[in-house]
Parts: C-alpha cells; sequence; structure tokens
C-alpha cells in the first residue's frame, strides 16, 4: 500500500513525510498499519504523485493487497 507507492515514487519515509508534512515516525506508524491514512492526507499523497508524473487513485492508497 503506502510502503510501495512511496518505493515507486522513489523517495525514502524522511522525503516522503517532508513532502506530506509529517513526521518520518508518522510514516513508519502508516507503513506498519498503526495508523490509517485520512482522506485528506491521500489527496496529499496524488498530488506529490502527480508532481512526479505518477498516477495513484484511492483504490491504490487504501488498498489492502
Amino acid at each position: 500500500m503506502i510502503k510501495n507507492i512511496r518505493e515507486l515514487l522513489g523517495l525514502t519515509q524522511s522525503e516522503l513525510a517532508a513532502k506530506l508534512d509529517l513526521t518520518q515516525s508518522n510514516i513508519s506508524h502508516i507503513e506498519q498499519g498503526r495508523h490509517s491514512i485520512s482522506p485528506k492526507l491521500a489527496e496529499k499523497l496524488i498530488k506529490v504523485a502527480a508532481d512526479q508524473d505518477v498516477v495513484i487513485s484511492y483504490n491504490n492508497i487504501y488498498s489492502q493487497s
């Protein structure tokens, strides 16, 4: 899910955190399933991906596989 998207974007946890106005720890907790992703955060992630010419959707973000 989020880890796969982050890796697709070629970003470290710290780099993605900076783009989303979060901490690296927040990204780690999201990747571990400890924190969920709000729709507002999902929108930010979609924009970060679009800025790198990568198209992702809510389905990519909230997919369990």
